[in-house]
């Protein structure tokens, strides 16, 4: 994938990026705020809620722990202008249409231009119809419609504050939008009506049970769901946990039979977890570094205006050892360097292979994956 390093509103980010206020965090999710934020802005870690007979709870084999992240990868910008857009009037009340989408939500201020009057100033978002067409209100004079209407937000896009990005834990992948709310609908738990039948084993026959309740007689049936948890009668030696068809979780034991002991990064003072990369194969391995930014997007990618350039990341002669080499001869967008699996990079070896660091997890998990301490 290939973006401008300047096209900060590309489409691409919008798989990962989301404004903050369009979460909805389901209700059988339990919520931890974080221990700490020593690589990335931790706002809140959720994970499904076994109490609340969710019907998923791991995703690939392990447990789902989801990261909310503010997002550190764009700076605050102004969005472009827009022009060339299709309106129409009726009365006060003006449609546009953005095919690209216009991201604006109700009461959003805009300057508007070339409609039925030259211009219009701090003019608030009236309505959203949908992702590609909002309402506003303009004036009564002139022209009813156009094809050449013109708008452009009047503030500051703020990524960091207002948007949010999600990455599964431990791995701190960063992952789709899309993926997110797959995981919250396949864990959605699920009503099941009470039974209403009986069969009856002499007519072979299922045979309807009454409803309702009177002074004399209840027919109501019990429908009160059983917790996930409650319905394996599995043993939890080492508080072994179960995936959905319980089939247990993966688990590493010592040769005395107790399971290995978690080493999952959880405090800057522990972090010991640094690795020296291998070389990309490829037909010239070590021309340039593979470095990527924020999103996974590669920073030396000579496709990639306005530098168009593999040289844009190199290393510091200047600096001794393997450690905070980086020479950045671009302007980035963010501080975050990181490898092609998302991990953090910290330096360069002489033939260009990456030195990278695992990210310190926002709190404590344990060998399932689970936050160790007690929810909101």
């Amino acid at each position: 994938m290939t973006i401008a390093f300047d096209d900060v509103f590309n489409s691409y980010y919008d798989q990962f990026s989301l404004r903050a206020i369009n979460l909805s965090i389901p209700s059988y999710y339990n919520q931890y705020l974080p221990d700490n934020q020593t690589d990335y802005k931790c706002l809140r870690v959720i994970s499904p809620n076994l109490s609340a007979n969710v019907q998923q709870w791991t995703y690939n084999g392990s447990w789902i722990t989801i990261g909310i992240y503010r997002d550190e990868g764009r700076p605050a910008t102004q969005r472009p202008a827009r022009a060339g857009l299709l309106w129409s009037r009726s009365g006060l009340t003006t449609t546009m249409t953005d095919p690209a989408g216009h991201k604006l939500e109700v009461g959003d201020l805009i300057n508007v231009y070339n409609i039925n009057v030259p211009a219009l100033t701090n003019v608030p978002v009236l309505s959203v119809i949908d992702d590609y067409n909002f309402t506003f209100r303009g004036s009564v004079v002139g022209p009813t419609s156009g094809t050449n209407g013109a708008y452009q937000n009047n503030f500051i896009t703020d990524f960091f504050n207002d948007y949010v990005v999600f990455r599964l834990l431990p791995s701190f992948q960063l992952v789709p939008i899309s993926v997110i709310l797959g995981l919250f609908s396949s864990s959605a738990p699920v009503s099941q009506a009470a039974r209403r039948t009986i069969y009856n084993i002499t007519t072979s026959a299922d045979v309807k049970i009454p409803n309702g309740k009177s002074v004399s007689t209840n027919y109501e049936l019990n429908n009160q769901s059983q917790p996930q948890n409650d319905k394996t009668s599995f043993p939890r030696t080492f508080d072994q946990a179960y995936d959905e068809q319980g089939k247990p979780l993966s688990l590493q034991y010592q040769g005395t039979g107790m399971p290995i002991s978690v080493n999952n990064v959880d405090s800057p003072v522990k972090n010991d977890q640094v690795f020296l990369n291998g070389t990309r194969i490829i037909n010239t391995p070590n021309s340039r570094i593979y470095v990527y930014d924020y999103y996974g997007l590669d920073l030396n990618d000579v496709a990639r205006g306005p530098y168009f350039s593999d040289q844009n990341i190199v290393i510091d002669p200047t600096v001794t050892g393997y450690i905070d080499n980086f020479k950045v001869n671009i302007s980035l967008l963010s501080s975050f360097l990181n490898d092609e699996y998302g991990n953090l990079a910290i330096g360069v070896q002489d033939n260009n292979a990456l030195v990278t660091r695992k990210q310190v997890l926002p709190l404590s998990l344990d060998a399932f994956n689970r936050p160790t301490k007690s929810p909101l």
